[in-house]
């Protein structure tokens, strides 16, 4: 319903961008239920799902090798990273690396509260 987006949105920069850009979104959805909609006509439900898990493997593959690989360049298993938004909150990061696993942990103590301000619009 538009008029309930409208409201939700009310404090936006600029409302008829994030509407646009909502329908837009909507849109490319509609089309990608279409498309896979197709495939699945085409070659089964069964082996779409197949190649969609197998995408997901590797996918997973690929960010274990970029972590592992990215530990070994950085020569530490922490790294440590400190920022502050517009109004001074601050934002900490410390990222905890297993080069044999090529798993990371994001651990975000220290970071200031949530804002209800509007900072990515």
């Amino acid at each position: 319903d538009t008029e309930g987006i409208t409201e939700l949105l009310k404090d936006s920069r600029n409302l008829p961008d994030n509407l646009s850009d909502l329908r837009a979104q909507v849109a490319a959805n509609h089309a990608g239920i279409g498309l896979l909609h197709q495939l699945v006509e085409e070659y089964s439900l069964e082996t779409v799902q197949r190649y969609m898990a197998y995408i997901q493997d590797n996918a997973e593959q690929a960010v274990r090798s970029l972590l592992k690989d990215f530990r070994k360049r950085h020569g530490s298993d922490i790294v440590i990273a400190r920022d502050a938004m517009d109004d001074g909150s601050p934002i900490c990061l410390k990222i905890t690396l297993s080069e044999e696993e090529g798993t990371a942990v994001f651990d975000f103590t220290g970071t200031g509260a949530q804002v209800l301000a509007n900072h990515n619009a």
